[in-house]
């Protein structure tokens, strides 16, 4: 297996600079955890057709899109499946989505926390569970792009500028417990908890 721990990314860089950990096409389990990754362009920690990997306590800040790419994110998990993310913090992204899931299935979040950027958590493609997931002062807490199946129990959303949960894809199936949405729409006057746009045809959500 590839472990990494305790590793420190750019740890007095003032400046946006290199990328942060690229896990791609490994044939073992990765486990990335108490590490920190800061100042970097692109993503915090991308898991690329990984399968059954885990990024456990690790903080995030400050992640930069990458001009003319639109996945840039706190983690993203493209591809793969059984991978989780757990008791992470991700936090002032600049034009980032804090968690990105894409065509991945089986995910699990658990525990993490977003603060800032574009959106909390956001997926297309994808299956996954999502506990206690919180998300503060970003546009959207959970946007969902086409074909996702979700899960999310205990989710705690405040302060966004747009929505809670957009569905703006099709053939959607979510499952909502136990979750709190608080939004304070700055600018906004279509501000809503959840936002079904005129794509998300097919969707279900209960």
């Amino acid at each position: 297996d590839l472990v990494a721990e305790f590793v420190y990314v750019n740890p007095s860089a003032v400046a946006a600079q290199g990328r942060g950990f690229l896990v791609r096409n490994v044939p073992v389990t990765a486990t990335i955890r108490i590490s920190h990754v800061r100042q970097v362009r692109g993503y915090g920690i991308r898991l690329e057709n990984s399968s059954n990997s885990s990024i456990d306590s690790v903080s995030i800040s400050a992640v930069t899109a990458v001009a003319g790419v639109t996945d840039s994110a706190g983690v993203h998990v493209t591809g793969g499946s059984g991978n989780r993310v757990a008791n992470t913090t991700i936090s002032g992204g600049v034009n980032t989505d804090g968690l990105r899931l894409s065509s991945t299935s089986n995910a699990r979040i658990r525990r993490d926390s977003v603060n800032g950027g574009r959106y909390g958590l956001y997926a297309e493609n994808s299956t996954w569970l999502d506990t206690s997931l919180a998300v503060r002062g970003a546009t959207a807490g959970v946007f969902l792009g086409a074909s996702n199946t979700v899960t999310s129990d205990s989710a705690r959303i405040g302060q966004t500028s747009d929505a809670g949960v957009i569905l703006s894809g099709a053939n959607n199936g979510v499952t909502l417990r136990t979750i709190r949405v608080d939004t304070v729409a700055t600018g906004s006057t279509d501000s809503a908890a959840i936002d079904a746009r005129s794509a998300a045809t097919g969707s279900r959500l209960t």
